[in-house]
């Protein structure tokens, strides 16, 4: 079977997905967004927009290692929790 396109020999190669955020869940809302349209967040997740935060691939920077997004969400909903009871820390 011939080959339309031309063999390119490698060592080696990357791979970068292609992300696309979806930030419709948002409609009505206007919290602040960094050029690629992930939120804008403080170091504790909280957002522009009172009472929203964010965490992970919706946060600026955006898409992360698991792990570092599975720990900024953990910290984000500590700090959630801390803002609902009205608990005042040095987050």
């Amino acid at each position: 079977m011939p080959r339309s396109r031309p063999i390119v020999p490698l060592d080696g190669g990357f791979v970068r997905p292609e992300w696309s955020l979806d930030t419709s869940f948002l409609a009505g809302l206007s919290p602040a967004q960094d050029a690629d349209g992930h939120l804008v967040t403080d170091g504790s997740g909280r957002t522009s927009e009172p009472g929203l935060h964010a965490a992970g691939d919706t946060a600026s920077p955006g898409p992360q290692q698991l792990i570092v997004a599975a720990g900024a969400g953990a910290h984000t909903a500590a700090v959630l929790i801390h803002d609902t009871v009205g608990i005042t820390t040095a987050h």
